[in-house]
């Protein structure tokens, strides 16, 4: 219905899609030669405040945007500051990127408030939906080769950006964290599943 209000037609949600997410990289690569790029991180459902974010830095496709990440919970308003992301993503897909982060998985946002809103505006199926669409999301971004981009910042054991690149997707963050795993070995801790 948002996708509707905001676009005036109706959108086929292929983010969702289980065939089309499959094997898709957990890294993006942005090219930023020829327009300025705003980064954002942390919006936690301020609806308000991300349509004052857009008035005074430009709406998509002015204005190209990465967001970091915690778009839900913590608020009122995670349905509407999520679908309006999600309705840029796939409107303006060179123009407009999110990344994943911590409240983008099932156990923090079950906790912090997400769900509960799901269920109250709408039903527990939807918050469903959006766990698979969060896992599906890519965990970092290279900014012309030489910038990188993530929501929690780097590990110590990080070598590599193939480490990244090379998580699978989907991906379910458990409790414990999510971690890049090569050779049997745990290389890396991406997420941890905390506040």
């Amino acid at each position: 219905m948002v996708l509707s209000i905001l676009f005036g037609e109706r959108y086929n949600f292929v983010f969702f899609n289980p065939e089309s997410r499959n094997g898709a990289c957990s890294f993006l690569n942005i090219s930023i030669c020829s327009f300025y790029l705003h980064d954002i991180v942390d919006i936690h459902c301020q609806y308000c405040d991300l349509l004052r974010l857009f008035e005074s830095g430009g709406f998509p496709p002015h204005s190209n945007y990465l967001f970091l990440g915690d778009y839900v919970d913590r608020g009122k308003q995670s349905l509407e500051t999520i679908c309006l992301l999600l309705a840029y993503q796939i409107k303006f897909p060179n123009n407009f990127f999110l990344l994943r982060g911590n409240h983008e998985c099932a156990s923090i946002n079950h906790m912090y408030g997400f769900y509960d809103e799901c269920k109250k505006k709408v039903r527990v199926r939807l918050w469903k939906v959006f766990t698979d669409c969060f896992n599906c999301l890519p965990t970092a971004a290279l900014i012309d080769e030489r910038i990188l981009c993530m929501h929690g910042g780097l590990s110590p054991d990080l070598r590599s950006f193939d480490q990244i690149r090379n998580l699978p997707r989907p991906t379910d963050v458990p409790d414990s964290g999510c971690y890049v795993i090569s050779s049997g070995q745990i290389l890396i801790k991406i997420f941890e599943a905390g506040p």
